[in-house]
């Protein structure tokens, strides 16, 4: 499988809202994920194909990759076929789905509304019904985030379970791959081959909702607005009969902290990566964008040596917090998905509110299921999908996704 080549498509057929290009690769004849179709991020290694990276000046200063993803060749070999590439953001450095280049991926759930970002094409596709799953990464939320606005499940999967190499990199030390689907058992399907795959003996099924401890954060509910809280609340607290314990309070972190850290680190290391190739090339980059680059290359050493000790605290602090069968639960998104009209202003303030809530999993390397639990009158006289979050310890996914079953 790792020599084959995209079957010859018919490139006349128009591609859907998020594909950048039709890459048709057939799985293996058995397997569990057979009859299934999925679609790849544009970061992915795909053999023959180059990467844009969401920036055409990437694309034209880069060669075909000479080899396909593993985590790609894992869901090929369990019988699953590959479509598309899909559209991602700029340089995957934004959780918006917009792109001053290619232009911004359909939301199906709300077509007036932005689709989230940076897998912005993996979660059109999916939830416009292309294809039954999709991969894409998830550094500050990305995964998450288009989850929330499309309608989605989504899993940011502990950090470093899944093979990261011929993916390309924002900030490594945050860098997953993610999986988004419309239903929760092809997620789960997804997820048990990708994590099987990688060979790490801790991750397993400890018992479902009965052996958990639900926690209610209640500075996350903070963030959603008080139109939006009740609803939240009345959620939550379906979800909590299937729990035998129930907590509410403030855990062991602070969410501004972990955002203002997670800058710095996420900055550093960005702008590590892509340096050369940007003094180099001197690529045409949206305003903002470049912006944020500039802004990675001013994060002095010393600041970025902090905040990687602070992350080696907190890790060990949340290790004993969740030993015990914590499950944290929190809304994903802030609010539904923002118009497509929105100003750069709301667009900004809704960005760091969601990277307030999406920092915990980032910065503790923790994974997060994002399920499409709440349809919420989203302000303009419509309703729209808002997902609400499971957190656990390093190497619960399948735990959670035992429990979301349940739920």
């Amino acid at each position: 499988m790792s020599g084959a080549l995209p079957l010859s498509g018919n490139d006349e057929l128009p591609l859907p809202y998020g594909a950048l290009s039709s890459y048709p690769l057939s799985g293996c004849e058995d397997g569990p994920l057979k009859g299934l179709t999925f679609a790849v991020k544009d970061v992915f290694a795909l053999k023959g194909h180059v990467n844009s990276y969401g920036c055409p000046d990437w694309k034209l200063s880069h060669d075909p990759s000479p080899f396909t993803q593993a985590a790609v060749l894992t869901l090929l070999e369990a019988g699953a076929d590959l479509k598309y590439v899909a559209l991602t953001d700029e340089l995957a450095f934004s959780l918006d789905g917009i792109n001053a280049h290619y232009g911004t991926p359909l939301n199906p759930a709300c077509p007036e509304r932005i689709p989230g970002g940076s897998s912005s094409g993996s979660a059109s596709l999916t939830a416009g019904g292309f294809v039954d799953f999709a991969l894409g990464t998830d550094t500050a939320g990305s995964v998450r985030v288009p989850a929330s606005y499309c309608g989605l499940y989504g899993l940011r999967p502990t950090h470093g379970l899944i093979e990261l190499e011929g993916v390309l990199p924002l900030g490594p030390s945050f860098d997953t791959v993610g999986v988004l689907s419309s239903t929760l058992p092809v997620l789960s399907a997804v997820a048990e081959v990708l994590l099987v795959a990688s060979g790490i003996s801790d991750v397993s099924d400890d018992g479902g909702a009965a052996a958990a401890k639900l926690f209610i954060d209640e500075r996350a509910r903070a963030y959603l607005p008080p139109s939006l809280r009740p609803v939240f609340d009345a959620e939550i607290e379906e979800m909590a009969k299937a729990f035998e314990v129930v907590e509410r309070g403030e855990g062991p972190f602070d969410m501004a902290e972990l955002s203002r850290h997670f800058a710095v680190v996420r900055g550093y290391e960005a702008w590590l990566q892509h340096r050369q190739w940007y003094e180099t090339v001197h690529p045409r980059l949206s305003e903002l964008v470049q912006e944020r680059l500039i802004k990675c290359s001013q994060v002095e050493e010393s600041d970025y040596l902090a905040s990687q000790a602070y992350r080696q605290d907190l890790r060990l602090r949340l290790q004993h917090w969740f030993s015990d069968g914590r499950i944290l639960v929190l809304p994903t998104t802030c609010a539904p998905a923002p118009l497509l009209v929105a100003s750069s202003e709301q667009l900004l303030e809704n960005r760091l509110k969601n990277l307030d809530l999406n920092a915990l999993a980032s910065v503790a390397g923790l994974p997060q299921l994002t399920l499409p639990r709440l349809h919420v009158s989203a302000g303009d006289g419509k309703r729209a999908p808002l997902g609400l979050s499971l957190v656990g310890g390093g190497g619960q996914d399948l735990n959670l996704l035992s429990i979301a079953a349940e739920l």
